[in-house]
């Protein structure tokens, strides 16, 4: 009970302390900026569809490159050997 008391009287004089003098971020409203545009969903889905499909382009010429510089690597290590 007493450590329920003293968090209780621990808060409250915390919470008395003066708040720090934050100061407010400018915003600037403008007539000029164009409301945005609403797209329906399935374009969203649909655009999200090709991001994966370029991704998947992307990984295999990724294991692509990997593969000649690996065989690039056991040519030059066989060639030092020698």
């Amino acid at each position: 009970m007493r450590f329920i008391k003293a968090c209780a009287i621990a808060g409250l004089a915390a919470a008395c302390g003066p708040l720090p003098d934050i100061p407010a971020a400018p915003v600037s409203v403008s007539d000029d900026v164009p409301y945005p545009e609403f797209v329906p969903l399935d374009q969203v889905a649909l655009e999200s569809v090709e991001a994966e499909k370029r991704a998947e382009e992307t990984s295999q010429d990724v294991a692509e490159r990997v593969a000649v510089l690996r065989g690039r690597a056991a040519r030059l290590r066989s060639v030092q050997a020698q």
